[in-house]
């Protein structure tokens, strides 16, 4: 990596920046799991991705987290908060009443095994 990494909170505002990224993960789905084809178009993916996250930010304690190069994302983490019978958890694990989920993960593959998440 030649410059070292910068992480920062975002928000709605960022999420056309994050295209890149999440169909970086559709490839690696596809790349990796060949037998569940056929697999939609990028611009598919990311429009039903993109309405998931606004509707995500919509509702309170979502929190995303980008990771950039010299001004160039190149990673992001995107969480949030539910209520625990809004999902399966109940059925299986004793928890509180609010749970935290992590949406998604990316990292451009060029930057993968760079240590990115290594150290903060």
């Amino acid at each position: 990596m030649s410059a070292p990494w910068q992480l920062r909170t975002g928000s709605a505002d960022d999420l056309d920046i994050l295209e890149p990224l999440w169909v970086a993960v559709h490839h690696r789905h596809a790349e990796s799991m060949p037998e569940l084809q056929p697999y939609v178009s990028d611009a598919e993916s990311w429009r039903v991705r993109r309405a998931l996250y606004v509707e995500l930010f919509a509702k309170p304690d979502t929190v995303l987290l980008v990771a950039s190069v010299d001004d160039r994302p190149i990673g992001y983490g995107l969480a949030h908060v539910l209520e625990t019978e809004d999902t399966w958890v109940a059925d299986t694990w004793a928890t509180g009443r609010r749970v935290g989920e992590i949406e998604s993960l990316s990292v451009l593959p060029e930057f993968r095994g760079s240590g990115l998440g290594t150290e903060c």
